[in-house]
């Protein structure tokens, strides 16, 4: 683990002028900089006061031969900090995971993030992330297993980067658990279910329009979301647990996502939760991607995760949407 000599804060004054796409660059290559130099000293024991802690889960006790186990590394994070998602935003880089299944045979393996948050630091810098608490878990299905098969060794090689206001630190730790094969029960269940809630589901959600427009660089999107009938609207920022409304881009090589704009009549209202700002009519969510160089060509494909949630009529809350679903432009 190594922490970060140069603040957020000071490194965001100097370049806020050279505008935010060299901003973002400047702040990737930066990190990845100090990552890549701290990864070739040998290996130290973490600090006791480390701000992250992680450990591997499994949701359940035994590996059965044909049967389904998720496996999960959870970070719990101090107040004030946060990790990042699988595109970091505006700075940062992306939390990763090296899964090995030992004895369980299988073709294909994807960490599964749950819908992040925004996180807003000195100078305007947009970044999305976690904080408090996180789950990134694979599912392995119809599992295989050689015969000879007594136990299973999981092993996760996972690095992340945690910042707060006033520092970052990049930190690395392999992982191990060892699980017998045979019959198995339930285990950890609260937790892997409580964020596979935040997966995102496939497909545009029904009161959003999507109007995408191909430009010589890149492409143009909008979404247009309509308030539900019998709603006061849909919340404009997070706040406790309520989610505000926010398209994150996944990482798409070749390309540069500019950070989302969001546009609309906002209102405050009273709510079970407290006062909340919500968009009281038709929010927008503008989005601009563009290429990287010039040999980047064909149509535009730009996916990602679009959160939302309304307040109804009674001052409740709908339970969070969160929809996965991708922008087209061109032929």
């Amino acid at each position: 683990m190594t922490t970060l000599k140069a603040t957020r804060k000071d490194v965001a004054k100097p370049l806020l002028r050279m505008g935010s796409h060299w901003y973002r660059e400047i702040l990737t290559v930066f990190a990845f900089a100090l990552w890549w130099t701290s990864s070739l000293v040998a290996s130290s024991p973490m600090p006791q006061d480390i701000p992250v802690a992680v450990d591997l889960l499994a949701d359940r006790t035994a590996v059965t031969q044909g049967g389904v186990i998720r496996l999960g590394v959870r970070f719990q994070i101090a107040p004030e900090w946060h990790i990042y998602w699988k595109n970091p935003g505006e700075s940062g880089f992306a939390t990763k995971i090296e899964w090995d299944l030992g004895e369980i045979t299988t073709s294909s393996l994807e960490t599964v993030y749950p819908a992040p948050v925004v996180f807003r630091g000195a100078g305007g810098v947009i970044s999305y992330g976690y904080a408090g608490e996180t789950l990134l878990f694979v599912t392995v299905r119809d599992v295989t297993l050689r015969p000879e098969a007594k136990k299973v060794k999981v092993r996760a090689r996972v690095r992340w980067l945690m910042c707060r206001e006033d520092e970052c630190r990049d930190a690395r730790k392999s992982l191990e658990m060892e699980l017998p094969v045979g019959e198995a029960q339930p285990a950890n269940r609260d937790i892997f279910d409580r964020f596979a809630s935040l997966v995102p589901v496939e497909g545009i959600p029904e009161n959003v329009r999507v109007d995408t427009t191909m430009t010589s660089t890149g492409l143009t999107a909008e979404l247009r979301t309509e308030i539900p009938a019998k709603t006061l609207g849909i919340v404009k920022e997070d706040s406790g647990e309520a989610r505000g409304l926010y398209f994150f881009p996944n990482p798409v090589k070749g390309w540069i996502v500019d950070t989302p704009k969001l546009d609309g009549k906002v209102s405050e209202v009273a709510t079970k939760v407290g006062r909340l700002k919500v968009f009281a009519e038709q929010p927008t969510v503008s989005i601009q991607a563009r290429r990287t160089s010039s040999t980047t060509t064909g149509p535009v494909e730009i996916s990602g995760v679009l959160v939302q949630q309304f307040v109804q009529e009674d001052g409740t809350l709908t339970p969070v949407e969160i929809r996965e679903f991708t922008l087209t432009a061109g032929k």
